[in-house]
């Protein structure tokens, strides 16, 4: 029997390096994967939202040791699965699944863009991008997309590899631009003129949520 758990926020759930053959899927919450760099500073590689599955290195055999650090980023739900369950689940909800793990590995290879990018406000406006399509939904407001995760910049800094004051600077300059408006640490953003501003095509008809 799969067995469901909610735990608090800011719990670590797996190691760096540790044995698992468990599965999780997220219920309900927020949960972040992340590394620890050589000068001890977090670096935040993936969010994980409802339905979404980790760690998928013990999901498909890939390797019996996690290769991040996972944490609970609010008081989350998670269903866990040994590895049997997981394969059986699987099973039945296959032609789904296989869709949305194309659409989190294009979200994957959106976040490795913004990385490259030279400069702190084009890393800035590429993870935006990538935060609106991965994790975003329509409003009537603007044509803005809102990035349904609650985020402060702290946590912006660590997904874009950044410090947090220069966050703050480069999101005042798009703010400035009506790129992006910022209410109660939700993200509200205007992927036409964000497309404008970084010189891409339209990918706001990508959904990846």
């Amino acid at each position: 029997m799969t067995l469901q758990r909610t735990i608090r926020a800011a719990q670590t759930l797996f190691y760096q390096g540790e044995a698992t053959t468990k599965v999780y899927r997220v219920g309900d919450g927020l949960v972040r994967a992340y590394i620890i760099n050589d000068n001890g500073e977090e670096s935040t590689i993936a969010f994980f939202v409802p339905v979404d599955i980790f760690p998928i290195t013990s999901a498909f055999d890939v390797s019996s040791a996690t290769l991040f650090y996972y944490e609970t980023v609010v008081a989350s739900t998670l269903q866990i699965y040994s590895h049997a369950e997981f394969q059986a689940w699987l099973g039945e909800n296959i032609n789904h699944e296989v869709s949305r793990f194309a659409t989190r590995y294009v979200g994957a290879l959106l976040h490795v863009s913004a990385l490259t990018q030279p400069t702190a406000r084009m890393k800035l406006a590429h993870t935006l991008r990538y935060l609106a399509i991965r994790f975003g939904e329509k409003t009537p407001i603007g044509n803005r997309i809102k990035v349904v995760i609650k985020l402060t910049q702290h946590d912006i800094a660590k997904l874009c590899n950044l410090s947090r004051e220069t966050v703050s600077i480069e999101l005042g300059n798009l703010k400035q631009h009506e790129i992006v408006i910022v209410k109660e640490k939700y993200y509200y953003v205007h992927l036409v003129k964000l497309n404008t501003f970084i010189n891409e095509d339209s990918p706001e008809t990508i959904r990846l949520n």
